[in-house]
C-alpha cells in the first residue's frame, strides 16, 4: 500500500501515471524495448488485456505504424471504441 502524505493531487496523479518508469538525462522517459512481451505490459496497462501475451511490442508498433508505447496504447483504444 502506498500512502501519500503532504502531496498535491497533481503529484499523486503524476506518480501513478508514470508507473515507475525511468527518465533519460534530457527528462524524457526511456523507450520500452521492441522485444518487450505484451504479458509484461498487461500488468500495468489495461489496453493490452485482449492481446496475446506472447506478442512483442515491436510487432504492435509495426502493425499500428507508431514508434512509441503511448502510440500503440492510443491505437488500441481507438480500435476498441
Amino acid at each position: 500500500m502506498i500512502v501519500f502524505v503532504g502531496f498535491s493531487q497533481f503529484c499523486i496523479k503524476y506518480y501513478m501515471s508514470n508507473n515507475n518508469r525511468s527518465r533519460d538525462k534530457d527528462g524524457t522517459f526511456h523507450k520500452k524495448r521492441a522485444d518487450t512481451k505484451v504479458e509484461t505490459l498487461k500488468e500495468i496497462y489495461p489496453e493490452f488485456k485482449d492481446i496475446n501475451g506472447n506478442t512483442h511490442l515491436g510487432k504492435l508498433k509495426e502493425k499500428f505504424g507508431t514508434d512509441s508505447l503511448d502510440g500503440v496504447r492510443k491505437a488500441i483504444r481507438e480500435n476498441n471504441s
